[in-house]
Protein backbone atom coordinates (compact mmCIF):
# COMPACT_ATOMS: atom_id res chain seq x y z
CA UNK A 1 0.00 0.00 0.00
CA UNK A 2 1.00 3.39 -0.64
CA UNK A 3 1.44 6.35 1.29
CA UNK A 4 -1.77 8.18 -0.42
CA UNK A 5 -3.62 4.69 0.80
CA UNK A 6 -2.55 4.32 3.96
CA UNK A 7 -3.37 8.38 4.77
CA UNK A 8 -6.39 7.90 3.33
CA UNK A 9 -7.58 4.71 5.58
CA UNK A 10 -6.09 6.58 8.43
CA UNK A 11 -8.28 9.62 7.54
CA UNK A 12 -11.31 6.92 7.18
CA UNK A 13 -10.95 5.63 9.96
CA UNK A 14 -10.61 8.29 11.73
CA UNK A 15 -13.90 10.18 10.17
CA UNK A 16 -16.02 6.57 11.16
CA UNK A 17 -14.64 6.61 15.13
CA UNK A 18 -16.09 10.26 14.89
CA UNK A 19 -19.24 9.48 13.42
CA UNK A 20 -19.53 5.80 15.88
CA UNK A 21 -18.54 8.90 19.10
CA UNK A 22 -21.23 11.31 17.27
CA UNK A 23 -24.27 9.01 17.25
CA UNK A 24 -23.62 7.31 20.43
CA UNK A 25 -23.99 10.69 22.05
CA UNK A 26 -24.00 9.51 25.65
CA UNK A 27 -22.73 12.75 27.03
CA UNK A 28 -21.90 15.84 25.66
CA UNK A 29 -18.52 15.20 25.93
CA UNK A 30 -18.27 12.50 23.75
CA UNK A 31 -20.36 14.34 20.88
CA UNK A 32 -17.54 16.99 20.98
CA UNK A 33 -14.67 14.10 21.46
CA UNK A 34 -16.69 12.38 18.17
CA UNK A 35 -17.18 16.13 16.40
CA UNK A 36 -13.20 16.49 16.83
CA UNK A 37 -11.86 12.97 15.66
CA UNK A 38 -14.29 13.53 12.54
CA UNK A 39 -12.69 17.13 11.87
CA UNK A 40 -9.47 15.51 12.58
CA UNK A 41 -10.19 12.72 9.82
CA UNK A 42 -10.84 15.21 7.38
CA UNK A 43 -7.62 17.44 8.01
CA UNK A 44 -5.60 14.44 7.28
CA UNK A 45 -7.20 13.41 4.32
CA UNK A 46 -6.76 17.15 2.91
CA UNK A 47 -3.22 17.08 4.07
CA UNK A 48 -2.95 13.90 2.15
CA UNK A 49 -4.85 14.51 -0.91
CA UNK A 50 -3.23 17.97 -1.68
CA UNK A 51 0.01 16.95 -0.73
CA UNK A 52 0.83 13.76 -2.46
CA UNK A 53 -1.84 14.26 -5.54
CA UNK A 54 0.66 16.69 -6.99
CA UNK A 55 -1.84 19.44 -6.41
CA UNK A 56 -0.68 23.02 -4.58
CA UNK A 57 -0.32 21.80 -1.11
CA UNK A 58 -0.93 25.09 0.54
CA UNK A 59 -4.68 24.81 -0.01
CA UNK A 60 -4.49 21.68 1.75
CA UNK A 61 -2.54 23.61 4.48
CA UNK A 62 -5.48 26.60 4.73
CA UNK A 63 -8.34 23.84 4.88
CA UNK A 64 -6.75 21.74 7.50
CA UNK A 65 -6.12 25.52 9.71
CA UNK A 66 -9.57 26.19 9.40
CA UNK A 67 -10.61 22.35 10.17
CA UNK A 68 -8.35 22.92 13.34
CA UNK A 69 -9.72 26.16 14.19
CA UNK A 70 -13.07 24.66 14.01
CA UNK A 71 -12.35 21.83 16.31
CA UNK A 72 -10.55 24.11 18.79
CA UNK A 73 -14.08 26.37 18.58
CA UNK A 74 -15.90 22.91 19.67
CA UNK A 75 -13.62 22.67 22.78
CA UNK A 76 -14.11 26.08 24.27
CA UNK A 77 -17.98 25.60 23.77
CA UNK A 78 -17.25 22.40 25.56
CA UNK A 79 -15.75 24.11 28.54
CA UNK A 80 -18.12 26.85 28.69
CA UNK A 81 -21.26 24.56 28.80
CA UNK A 82 -19.52 22.56 31.59
CA UNK A 83 -18.51 25.66 33.66
CA UNK A 84 -22.36 26.77 33.60
CA UNK A 85 -23.37 23.65 34.93
CA UNK A 86 -20.75 23.19 37.41
CA UNK A 87 -22.42 26.93 38.24
CA UNK A 88 -26.02 25.88 38.01
CA UNK A 89 -25.39 22.88 40.22
CA UNK A 90 -23.67 24.90 42.82
CA UNK A 91 -26.69 27.11 43.49
CA UNK A 92 -29.84 25.95 45.33
CA UNK A 93 -32.38 26.93 42.71
CA UNK A 94 -30.78 25.65 39.46
CA UNK A 95 -30.21 22.05 38.54
CA UNK A 96 -27.45 21.48 35.64
CA UNK A 97 -29.26 19.05 33.08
Amino acid sequence: MNALGAGLLAAATLVALGLGAFALRRSLAGLVVGVTLGALGLVLASVTLFSLTGAVSSTGQVLALVLIAVAAAAAVVLLALHLAAARAGAREDLLPW
